[in-house]
């Protein structure tokens, strides 16, 4: 008897010792080139607080800490805090962990691919059993995925989906939503998949509080183990220009103007060049030059979607034919879509191969024009090919230039299809 009292007292002190009174996140970092909130920096430590002291938290340089802050909740309704975080495995995606005062106690599994997210929103009481549920939003901006969750003995336990809502999109730096309780049943809050309609979210049987919410707004879609409804009588007001505003003191935005400029730059004269030099090879006289004609201008047909299937295969890491050969000549392989150094790059050189054969056929039908007089004139006074280039022939087809360089502009600024690419970069 002695003993089971002895070893009673030993569990309640090391419970009380693993209770969480503060957690704050530490040790940022720019190691996982993902984004998702804004900024290139996530964490890699955490700082936790508990009667027993202070511990600190370094996770391995495969993991980081991809949340806004580190959460300090009763998860399971002892009266003891933990703390709910997202963490991150750099090659598999995020997941929802717990720890207290000594450290990690449970996780989700990860995701399951690199540049996957998970957005918390917060604890309630759903099931009305006056023990807390944890909710989340499974890829906010893909699967947009409700998930339920349970924490009871040390586990975490999922209990309930629903698919078509959010709660994030990228590149907010705040996660949006949460729960609420009007005094006879708990609802999460967030948006549905469009983020054109709020909607308030319970588990069947969640109070009439909420019944008589559905009541009002007459729409009420069934679910499973779930009640939908969208917000009613929402206010509508005039934004006017606050939302240009809003663009301009956003750091994204010019982080992404400044990457599209940069893909400009580089994309629209390399191609411009390529293609007047295929212009110039396929214009020649010499046999076959056709099939060669059709040759370069057949990445022009090809669909977006295909070109980067296509592409994903070449710069596939292990088996990638592009990677194979830097492994071939003793050069280490890249991780071309993953790696924030070169997945801009790797895009660049993709874009210039399917672009190049446009622009090379309004190009050829420009040297069409060119009378073949003064090129026999130039050869006659001794011009070589490269001055017959520069001072015949670019000067003669400048308005096809410029059409072609407008073009290309244009098309830059619009690049978003080669989003079949897996990777988020």
């Amino acid at each position: 008897m002695l003993r089971g009292l002895l070893a009673g007292l030993v569990l309640a002190a090391s419970g009380a010792n693993a209770q969480v009174t503060d957690a704050r996140l530490t040790q940022a970092t720019d190691r996982y080139a993902h984004g998702v909130l804004g900024d290139a920096l996530e964490w890699g430590g955490m700082r936790i607080t508990g009667p027993a002291g202070t511990i600190e938290v370094t996770l391995p340089q495969t993991h980081v800490f991809e949340d806004v802050e580190a959460r300090v909740l009763d998860l399971d309704g002892d009266g003891r805090a933990e703390v709910l975080v997202v963490e991150t495995d750099m090659a598999k995606g995020a997941s929802l962990a717990v720890y207290d005062a000594e450290g990690k106690v449970a996780a989700t599994p990860p995701i399951g691919a690199t540049h996957r997210w998970l957005a918390p929103l917060g604890i309630g009481d759903l099931d009305g059993d006056g023990l807390p549920e944890i909710a989340y939003v499974d890829r906010p901006h893909l699967a947009m995925q409700l998930v339920i969750m349970t924490y009871r003995d040390r586990k975490l336990t999922e209990v309930a989906r629903l698919s078509g809502v959010s709660n994030h999109r990228i590149g907010e730096s705040t996660i949006s939503g949460g729960f609420r309780d009007c005094g006879q049943g708990g609802e999460v809050i967030l948006a549905n998949a469009s983020w054109t309609q709020v909607m308030a979210v319970a588990m069947q049987g969640g109070g009439d509080c909420l019944r008589a919410a559905l009541a009002a707004t007459r729409q009420v879609i069934l679910n499973g183990r779930w009640i939908v409804a969208d917000r009613f009588d929402p206010e509508i007001f005039w934004l006017g220009t606050e939302n240009y505003v809003r663009l301009l003191d956003d750091k994204l935005f010019w982080k992404i103007l400044g990457n599209t400029a940069f893909y400009t730059l580089i994309t629209v004269p390399v191609s411009i060049v390529v293609a007047l030099l295929l212009a110039v090879a396929v214009d020649s006289k010499i046999r076959g030059m056709a099939i060669y004609r059709s040759a370069f201008f057949y990445p022009v047909m090809i669909p977006s979607v295909a070109a980067g299937m296509v592409w994903v295969f070449l710069y596939a890491p292990g088996y990638g034919p592009i990677n194979s050969a830097l492994d071939a000549v003793g050069l280490p392989q890249l991780s071309w879509l993953s790696d924030s150094k070169w997945a801009l790059p790797a895009i660049m050189v993709m874009s210039i191969w399917k672009f190049s054969g446009y622009f090379m056929l309004i190009l050829l039908a420009a040297l069409k024009l060119v009378p073949s007089d003064l090129y026999e004139a130039a050869r006659l006074d001794g011009v070589n090919g490269w001055h017959r280039l520069v001072h015949i022939t670019v000067p003669l087809i400048s308005p096809s230039l410029y059409f072609v360089a407008i073009i290309g502009i244009l098309h830059s600024y619009q690049v978003f299809d080669y989003g079949a690419m897996p990777e988020s970069w």
